[in-house]
């Protein structure tokens, strides 16, 4: 979706509003529809979503890396714009945490990793 928006296009992505049983691609067994991206020209650019504060979704700190980091996964798209995730750094291992451990939560939490990664850059630190 960043791709997208910087090719100038408008993208959304919907999850469980949309009839997963009309999807004209054909799934594998072991595969599960759990989301659909929508591409295209918008009649509007649309808005940006309301983000939490940095100190409600990490542990505060100090660091550059860490703050360039938070900066992106603020921007990251949720379900229903919840941002329902907690990050917090012990030295350069960062963990991500959910309110619950739902499939969507899932791919938010990935999502979000993503954004966070963009920001500091994969090789500036590991995952727990």
């Amino acid at each position: 979706m960043i791709k997208t928006q910087q090719a100038g296009l408008n993208s959304c992505w919907v999850t469980n509003t949309y009839n997963a049983k009309k999807c004209p691609v054909p799934l594998a067994d072991n595969e599960e529809l759990t989301g659909v991206i929508v591409i295209g020209y918008g009649t509007s650019d649309g808005k940006p979503h309301k983000s939490k504060s940095m100190e409600r979704l990490c542990k505060p700190c100090g660091d550059k890396w860490f703050i360039s980091g938070m900066n992106a996964a603020v921007l990251a798209p949720t379900g229903l714009n919840r941002q329902n995730f907690f990050i917090e750094a012990d030295g350069n291992t960062v963990s991500i945490r959910t309110k619950n451990n739902s499939p969507m939560s899932q791919i938010d939490s990935g999502i979000v990793k993503y954004h966070f990664e963009i920001g500091v850059g994969k090789e500036n630190f590991t995952w727990k």
